[in-house]
């Protein structure tokens, strides 16, 4: 038997679960409030996402990413600039070979 959360709403809402202590509501985690006495209903698990991070860590985060990217853009540089030597010393001893000796 479905039946409509009275919390949320939602379609997959199951009234005979909540008299067995269980979640009868599959979209938000409802509890029915049907407490008999003697029996009590287990407390709803809460689903909440966490807190934000503070401001600091997600800075030093984005400091250590930024360091990697700097160090990564030098190590690139330093070899094209190493690559850009030889082949400038090497078209250098190429033109040597081939101007006319006088």
């Amino acid at each position: 038997m479905n039946d409509t959360c009275p919390n949320c709403g939602g379609a997959k809402y199951r009234p005979s679960m909540a008299s067995k202590g269980m979640v009868c509501c599959v979209k938000c985690e409802h509890y029915r409030t049907l407490r008999k006495p003697g029996k009590n209903l287990p407390e709803p698990v809460d689903r909440r996402p966490d807190p934000p991070l503070p401001e600091e860590i997600l800075l030093s985060a984005k400091h250590d990413a930024l360091v990697m990217r700097v160090e990564a853009l030098e190590d690139m540089v330093t070899k094209l600039t190493d690559a850009v030597e030889e082949m400038v010393g090497a078209a250098h001893g190429l033109s040597e070979r081939l101007s006319p000796t006088n």
